[in-house]
């Protein structure tokens, strides 16, 4: 097999690896209970996420503490 043809597999490869580890990274949050918004700001962080899904988190937490501060 060529370079190329490595690469491509590797490739593949490796984001099929990142969706599995992601699937039971959730699962095990949802078990334990951790909160959505905290666990997905931390998946953004290590995964290095664009401006656009960092936008969002950043939308997500605005709303939970606005929502929680008008419950109070």
């Amino acid at each position: 097999m060529s370079k190329e043809g490595w690469l491509a597999v590797i490739k593949g490869g490796s984001a099929l690896l990142a969706m599995v580890l992601i699937w039971r990274l959730v699962e095990t949050a949802l078990l334990m209970g951790i909160d959505g918004v905290m666990f997905f700001i931390g998946v953004a962080a290590i995964a290095g996420l664009g401006g656009y899904q960092i936008r969002w988190v950043i939308d997500a937490v605005r709303s939970t503490i606005s929502s929680k501060s008008k419950e109070e």
